[in-house]
Order: C-alpha cells, then sequence, then structure tokens
C-alpha cells in the first residue's frame, strides 16, 4: 500500500466515479417523461425563487431540448496541432529519412517537441479547469436550492402557526433538520478556486473528485427536504381549504346534514392534529371528500324543501292504509339520503315521488289492448317443468281516454318499478282463451275491462285476473 501514487488513487477514482455516475444516468433515462417533468417543475421553481419572470413554455422548450441532445454523440476536436502531427507521422516515410540528414531539421523536431509538452500542460490545465467550473456551478445551484427550501418552509411554518390547529412540526422539523444538514455540508465543500498550473494540478483534481461525492450526498439530502416542502405546501392549501369550508353559510346552515357533515368535519381535524409525513394524501383525500359534501348542500337543500312538498301534496291527497305506507317509505327513504348528504339517491326519490303523486290523483280505467297490429295475449311455456301460463296485455287509459304509464314491477326479472303504458297480467285460461276467441272471430274484444284505479289512490284493484293482485310482465 506504501507505493500507490496519488495518480494512481486519483484515476482509479475516477474509473468508479465515472462507472457510479453511468449506472445514475441509467437510471434517470428508464423513466425520461417523468424525469423531463422533474427537471421542468425544479427550473421553473428555482425562478419563481429568485423572482425572475420566465414563460412556462420558454422553460419546457430548454427542458426539450436538453433531452432530446444529452443522448447525442459529439466526436472531441483534437487541437490543431495534434492533427498536424498526425500528419507528420501518417507521412513520415516522405520526410523522415532527408530529415534524419539535416541538422537544421533535427533542431526543429526539438521544438516541435517542447511544443508538444506545452500543448499537453495547456490539455490538462484546461480538463481540471472544466471540472472546477461544473463543481462551481453545481455549488451555486444547491445553494439557491437549499435558500429556496428554507424561505418557503419558513413562511408556510408561520401561515399554519397563524391558522392553528395543525401539528405543523411533524413535517417541518424533519424538513428543517434535512435543510440544516445540508447547509452544514455545503459550507464545508468549500471552493477549489486556485489558478490551475503544473505544480498543483493533481491536488485540485484530487479535490474535485472527492468534492463530487459530497455534492451528491448533498443533493439527495435536498430531495428530501424538498419532498417535505412539498408535503407541508399540501397541508397548509388543504387547512386553508378546510377552514373556508368551515366558514361558508352552507355549512353553518346545514340543517338535518349537519350530523353527517360534522363527522367527516370532526376526521379532518383529528387527522390535521395527528399529522405525519405519511398521511398528508389522506388528509388532502378527506379535505376533498368534504368539500364535496358541502358542495351538494344546495341541491339537498331543494331536495329536502321537495321532499316537504311533496309529503304536504300527498296529506291533501288523504290517503290511508298500503298506499299510504307506500308514501311515508318513500319520504322515510328520501329522509334517510337527506341525511346522509346522498344528493344523487335524494334527486332520485323525489322523482319517484313526483312521478307516484301524478299518478295517484288521476282515476284509470285498466282495459285490454285492442288495437291493430298490437297483442291482446300472450301465453307462457316453461319448459323445464312443462307448466303454462296465460297473460292479457292491458293499458291504463284517464277519463280523456289518453294512455296512461303505470308504475309496474316484473314479476318474471324483479328488479325497481318502471312506469310502463302497456303491461300484461296473469288471467286464468279461461279467460286467456276468451278474449283470443273473440279476437279471433271479430278482430276486436269485447270483455275489456281489467280492473280500474280510483282517484287520489295507487292501487290497482283488478277484476277478472288470475288473483287479487296478479304477477305482471312488461316484455312479451
Amino acid at each position: 500500500m506504501g507505493n500507490v501514487t496519488l495518480t494512481e488513487q486519483l484515476i482509479a477514482m475516477q474509473c468508479v466515479d465515472d462507472i457510479r455516475h453511468a449506472q445514475m444516468a441509467v437510471d434517470e433515462h428508464l423513466d425520461v417523461p417523468a424525469r423531463r417533468t422533474e427537471v421542468a417543475k425544479r427550473i421553473a421553481d428555482y425562478y419563481v425563487s429568485q423572482q425572475v419572470e420566465v414563460p412556462v413554455d420558454v422553460v419546457e422548450s430548454g427542458v426539450r431540448t436538453y433531452f432530446d441532445r444529452r443522448l447525442t454523440f459529439e466526436a472531441p476536436r483534437a487541437p490543431r496541432l495534434a492533427n498536424w502531427l498526425a500528419s507528420v507521422y501518417v507521412t513520415r516515410g516522405n520526410w523522415l529519412r532527408p530529415l534524419l540528414t539535416s541538422s537544421v531539421v533535427l533542431a526543429g523536431i526539438g521544438g516541435v517537441g517542447a511544443f508538444v509538452y506545452n500543448d499537453y500542460e495547456s490539455f490538462a490545465n484546461k480538463r481540471v479547469a472544466a471540472g472546477i467550473e461544473h463543481f462551481n456551478v453545481k455549488t451555486r445551484h444547491l445553494d439557491a436550492e437549499l435558500t429556496r427550501i428554507q424561505t418557503n418552509a419558513g413562511r408556510i411554518r408561520t401561515e399554519l402557526a397563524a391558522l392553528g390547529g395543525v401539528n405543523a412540526t411533524a413535517i417541518l422539523d424533519p424538513l428543517d433538520a434535512e435543510a440544516a444538514t445540508a447547509a452544514a455540508a455545503l459550507k464545508g465543500v468549500g471552493q477549489p478556486l486556485v489558478p490551475v498550473d503544473r505544480n498543483n494540478r493533481d491536488a485540485i483534481e484530487a479535490r474535485v473528485v472527492s468534492a463530487r461525492t459530497e455534492l451528491d450526498t448533498i443533493e439527495v439530502s435536498l430531495g428530501r427536504a424538498d419532498r417535505l416542502l412539498s408535503d407541508a405546501s399540501a397541508v397548509l392549501g388543504a387547512k386553508r381549504q378546510f377552514d373556508n369550508l368551515a366558514g361558508t353559510d352552507d355549512f353553518r346552515r346545514s340543517g338535518p346534514m349537519s350530523s353527517h357533515l360534522n363527522t367527516q368535519a370532526a376526521i379532518v381535524k383529528t387527522e390535521f392534529l395527528s399529522l405525519a409525513p405519511g398521511k398528508v394524501d389522506q388528509v388532502k383525500k378527506d379535505v376533498r371528500a368534504l368539500s364535496d359534501l358541502t358542495a351538494a348542500i344546495p341541491q339537498l337543500q331543494t331536495g329536502r324543501q321537495d321532499l316537504e312538498r311533496l309529503e304536504r301534496q300527498f296529506g291533501r291527497i288523504g290517503m290511508d292504509g298500503n298506499d299510504r305506507q307506500k308514501v311515508l317509505a318513500l319520504l322515510a327513504k328520501g329522509q334517510g339520503a337527506m341525511q346522509a348528504m346522498d344528493a344523487v339517491a335524494l334527486r332520485e326519490t323525489v322523482k319517484e315521488l313526483e312521478q307516484l303523486a301524478e299518478y295517484a290523483t288521476v282515476p284509470l280505467q285498466i282495459n285490454v289492448v285492442d288495437r291493430a297490429g298490437m297483442k291482446s295475449g300472450v301465453e307462457r311455456n316453461y319448459n323445464a317443468s312443462g307448466g303454462k301460463s296465460w297473460y292479457l296485455i292491458v293499458e291504463a287509459l284517464d277519463p280523456a281516454g289518453n294512455v296512461v304509464a303505470v308504475p309496474v314491477r316484473s314479476s318474471e326479472k324483479g328488479g325497481s318499478v318502471q312506469y310502463r303504458p302497456y303491461f300484461g297480467v296473469r288471467v286464468s285460461h279461461e279467460q286467456y282463451e276468451l278474449v283470443k276467441s273473440e279476437k279471433k272471430q271479430t278482430g276486436h274484444v269485447s270483455h275489456k275491462r281489467m280492473g280500474e284505479k280510483l282517484a287520489n289512490a295507487l292501487v290497482i284493484k283488478y277484476a277478472n285476473t288470475f288473483s287479487s293482485e296478479p304477477e305482471t310482465i312488461m316484455e312479451w
């Protein structure tokens, strides 16, 4: 180990760093779109922190140009002297022998050797100077990034303290610690700005190589601090949004919906007080949920007014028995949707009640359909059991003779109630054959009457059907 020279060590370290940075470059190139977006955001944030106005399209264009060119190989251009010497060497067969015979030419060769040596010295000095410049540029960039993070962190801490109700230290303290670590390391790196010459070149180059590792470590630390800063900024935005929501008239006057709304608000308050770096996304999600609920309050209040109006309307109709129970069940369903702050369910319930109110007030007569091109009955065959059932197709007519859609649920498919102008009711085989015979003989149905619905009622009273509450179908 005692025989290892500094030059050998530096060359070996250079190889290690080249391999390491090549691997880092490969990792960066694996996801170019994400890397390009991240670089553009970082540059835009830097200009904002420096109060320099740069259009977004200019930043994106510059970043795109950089990424388009960064993998393009450009062959290094050798100095003119080197090109000339190469040409001299290639054509040595033409001039070497005569040259050896001339002492004047020998003296010239000595001069060329001096020029070659001086050119090498210049090239080596420029290489080290380029490394110093790269070091200085990166140091200035990291210093500006550190200033931006510390400035924004201080501003966010002040604003969150003014708002109150947030455990801001859970995020800002680790952020400050990362920033302080990066600041101390950046200060310790120093500035190798000594002019480069043959005597100090190796020492300066060794310092630049070691500083490169230090700057990489500082960059990683600042990256962690920047992610914490993003979390802190998100928390500040969520707290402002929450306070704005809690201060709105809709929130304070939510009435029957206040229980659900206050429960959601209490969840958010607890999350702010027990804040931790890994819980920021959940806080943002719950604040958005609270915002959606608050935005739905005007719709829910309109729905509540509609429910009250419909309840009074059905009260004036004066239903009783099963009809009243159906209405009360729908009103209770609407109240439940309102308390759960489900605007969609409330709107659907109101629509169903309005249809029902319109349907209830009109007296209807239920007749077998007797129109050209329309069936008056259908027969169902159940192959598995060998059984059969018979249905007459009916329609509901108001006093003016208009066909009215009525609420029907399919006995075959189940599901929700649907309003249909035509539907089938199950009848006995005898009743079915009677209608079938009339239609075949005269082309019309004489025994049409199948039931009626009285005014201010919901239930159809059937006659001549298989039962008092016959099975119904909607497809044939």
